[in-house]
């Protein structure tokens, strides 16, 4: 808090020469709080009076006082800017993650969901309140709702894209809040699944009706829901040769990564000797990606 006083008007030479003998100086400047010593000012200036008070936590009254010029009381009344003072998110994924919804009740760090998420958020002011502004990206949040009575705002995005929701707090002398909460959203796009085939190699020669070994590690950002072979015979000779499938066990259902161990039956694709099968392992995860 800076105060400064200014004083006006001239005093006649002698009067000032009077009043300096008889012990008040002119020339300095006090401030009065009561209850406490009087403080002198820092003259700045020939009529121009400064002082400072660090920290002001409690509401007090003062008074200048220059010479035998004295100010009337003044009232200081310290205002508690407005903050939020419980914040609630709740996040519920797209149905096809299959995982539940979690709430968390901090926003110093980016929250990271997938597209189709959704955010309902749930906050409440330390104080009475003037005014509340909640943007995304500069514009106003849709659907929010302020409840004066219990000092606590709602309202639900949709996770489309990445963006900002912002909360602004605006307490009844007009103060805003020291810093607006921030809540910061990386939206996420579901990746698709990444198979690494172990055996068989690359190309392999086999007799008809063989077992031939599988192994395959499949990972995805979600969970692995189903694996097949898709083999197609002789595409060589005939490009439009139909694309077969062949379902594979997997060794754990629906998680982010999963062993395939099988033994392909050539006997299915009725080759025969000459014939060149083409095939590869298809994945896909809860959200329908291959």
């Amino acid at each position: 808090l800076v105060l400064q006083a200014e004083i006006a008007g001239e005093m006649p030479w002698l009067v000032e020469r009077l009043m300096h003998l008889l012990g008040s100086d002119t020339r300095r400047c006090l401030i009065e709080i009561p209850g406490r010593a009087p403080a002198e000012m820092t003259r700045v200036h020939r009529r121009l009076f400064l002082t400072t008070r660090g920290d002001v936590r409690e509401p007090f009254e003062f008074r200048i006082r220059c010479g035998d010029a004295r100010t009337r009381l003044h009232a200081v009344d310290v205002v508690t800017q407005p903050a939020v003072a419980s914040l609630a998110i709740t996040l519920t994924p797209p149905a096809y993650t299959g995982r539940a919804l979690t709430v968390v009740e901090t926003a110093r760090q980016p929250l990271k969901l997938l597209v189709g998420s959704q955010a309902a958020v749930v906050f409440q002011a330390d104080q009475e309140l003037e005014a509340v502004e909640v943007t995304v990206d500069g514009q106003a949040v849709p659907g929010f709702t302020w409840d004066a009575a219990a000092r606590t705002g709602r309202f639900t995005i949709e996770v489309a894209d990445s963006q900002e929701i912002t909360i602004d707090l605006v307490n009844r002398q007009g103060f805003h809040a020291v810093r607006p909460t921030v809540i910061s959203i990386e939206a996420l796009t579901d990746q698709k699944p990444v198979v690494q085939l172990e055996a068989p190699a690359a190309e392999t020669e086999q007799v008809p009706a063989a077992l031939v070994p599988l192994r395959a590690t499949v990972e995805d950002d979600l969970a692995v829901t189903t694996a097949v072979v898709i083999w197609q015979l002789n595409p060589h000779l005939d490009a439009d040769a139909p694309l077969r499938e062949l379902p594979l066990e997997l060794a754990a259902a629906a998680a982010p990564r999963v062993s395939i161990e099988a033994a392909v039956d050539l006997d299915v694709t009725k080759g025969v000797p000459g014939d060149e099968i083409v095939a590869f392992v298809r994945a896909r995860d809860s959200a329908g990606n291959d």
